[in-house]
């Protein structure tokens, strides 16, 4: 059974596929002859979560309009829900946006390992937005966030972010985040959210952190 549908104007006939990463590798190919919105409509209903590792770069110059676009397909996101929808996770990394524009909305993503993130967004992910997103890490380690982001411009909202050592890392990026929570799990002895730099919090509420 397929589990992520794509779909894009620009492409013939766009296939399914068992894998985001196969997605990714996919779409990117076809992104460098026709740019294009390609998305990925991600599916719970073959007994998931889907474990894979999936990196979002080398797609070349993307904009507010041509950009890759990750969602939970209609009914299939987890409504607010742990574990209730389409669920993306790896012992290691499940989700790096290194690229800019991208979107991401509606699904959770996880790390199984004790010293990684889940989701981790470097400088090259500026402008990004991430939108109703479930963030899970059991991570102990001093490096474990929620979310690793460093992209300037970026917007995270209505997500929320579960760790058991730090929640946010936002760097030192002029993000902005809104309407969200971060939950630190017992044991979580260090920081819910950490910024060096410009960030803009706005309803973020941060708890469980020491």
């Amino acid at each position: 059974m397929a589990v992520i549908s794509a779909i894009s104007s620009g492409a013939t006939a766009p296939p399914d596929f068992t894998l985001l990463s196969t997605w990714e590798s996919w779409a990117q190919g076809e992104f460098a002859t026709t740019p294009d919105e390609y998305i990925a409509e991600c599916y719970n209903d073959f007994g998931g979560p889907l474990n894979d590792a999936t990196a979002i770069a080398g797609w070349g110059v993307t904009d507010a309009t041509n950009h890759p676009t990750i969602r939970a397909a209609a009914g299939q996101g987890h409504g607010g829900v742990e574990d209730a929808g389409f669920v993306l996770t790896n012992a290691a990394r499940p989700l790096y946006i290194s690229q800019a524009y991208v979107v991401v909305e509606g699904i959770q993503v996880q790390t199984t390992g004790t010293n990684d993130v889940p989701f981790e967004v470097p400088s090259a992910g500026a402008n990004s937005v991430f939108d109703s997103l479930i963030l899970k890490t059991p991570g102990t380690e001093s490096n474990s966030y929620g979310i690793d982001n460093g992209a300037d411009g970026s917007i995270v909202r209505n997500c929320l972010i579960i760790s058991a050592a730090r929640g946010v890392d936002a760097s030192n990026n002029s993000g902005t985040y809104e309407n969200c929570t971060v939950i630190g799990l017992g044991g979580a002895t260090t920081f819910g959210f950490i910024n060096t730099g410009n960030a803009t919090l706005t309803n973020v509420t941060i708890i469980g952190f020491l």
